[in-house]
C-alpha cells in the first residue's frame, strides 16, 4: 500500500487540506491498482522514468517503489491549475518525442545510460536563457509586477530545451518531497522513533545508526 506521513514544506504552495487528500487517494490503492486522473500510462512512463533515474532502486527503494508517480498524479489532480496542468502534460509528451527522436526508445524502455543523457543535457549541462525584466503597471500611484498575478491563465508554450529543463526541476522537486515523507521511506530506510527521545541539536551523520539521518 502507498502511505505518506507527513507534508513538509509542500504546504507552503497549497492548501494542507489538498495535499492530505491527494496523499489519501495515493494510499488508498496499491501501485498495481492505482487509477490516475491526470496523466495517461505514457505520461505517467516518462514520470516513473525519470523519477528513477533521480532516486533509482539500490538497497533503498527508488522512488517509484514507494508510490512517487501516484503521488505527482494525486498532486496534480488536486493542486494543478487548469494552465499548470496544461503545461505539466505538454512537457512530459514533449520529453517522450524527444527520448524516442534522441535514443529511438519509449520512456517504460530507456536504459539507465539513455535517460542520465538526457538528463545531462536537459538538465546538468542546461544553460537558462536570460529572464525578460518583469511587466510592470502603474495603479493609482503604486508600481506593480503583473508577471504571475493570474495562476488561471492559459499556458505560454517556450521552446523545448527549456520546457523539458522546467519539467525535470519541477519532477526533481516532487520527487524528493513524496520520496522522504512516504511511510516506508520515513519508517524503514530513515532512523525513525515513534516516541522520539531528548533533543539533539547537532551530532555528526556517521555516530547515527547505519549512517542515516533521521526521519521527520
Amino acid at each position: 500500500m502507498l502511505k505518506f506521513i507527513g507534508l513538509g514544506s509542500i504546504t507552503t504552495a497549497i492548501a494542507p487540506a489538498v495535499l492530505l487528500q491527494a496523499c489519501k487517494e495515493a494510499a488508498a490503492v496499491s501501485a498495481d491498482g492505482y487509477t490516475y486522473t491526470a496523466l495517461n500510462a505514457s505520461q505517467a512512463a516518462v514520470v516513473k522514468a525519470i523519477q528513477d533515474t533521480i532516486i533509482p532502486r539500490t538497497d533503498t527503494p527508488s522512488a517509484s517503489d514507494v508510490g512517487s508517480v501516484e503521488f505527482l498524479d494525486t498532486y496534480m489532480t488536486h493542486a494543478y491549475a487548469p494552465g499548470d496542468k496544461e503545461g505539466m502534460l505538454h512537457r512530459l509528451n514533449l520529453f517522450a518525442s524527444k527520448l524516442k527522436d534522441e535514443h529511438s526508445v519509449k520512456a517504460a524502455d530507456a536504459t539507465e545510460e539513455q535517460m542520465g543523457a538526457m538528463m545531462e543535457q536537459y538538465f546538468v549541462n542546461y544553460k537558462a536563457p536570460k529572464q525578460a525584466t518583469d511587466v510592470q503597471m502603474e495603479i493609482e500611484g503604486n508600481t506593480i509586477d503583473s508577471e504571475g498575478a493570474d495562476t488561471d491563465v492559459a499556458y505560454e508554450y517556450k521552446d523545448d530545451a527549456y520546457e523539458i529543463n522546467s519539467l525535470l526541476a519541477g519532477i526533481r522537486w516532487i520527487t524528493l518531497e513524496s520520496y522522504f515523507q512516504s511511510e516506508e521511506v520515513g519508517t524503514e530506510v530513515l532512523n525513525y522513533l515513534p516516541v522520539p527521545g531528548p533533543y539533539i541539536g547537532q551530532m555528526p551523520i556517521a555516530d547515527l545508526p547505519n549512517g542515516r539521518n533521521w526521519s521527520l
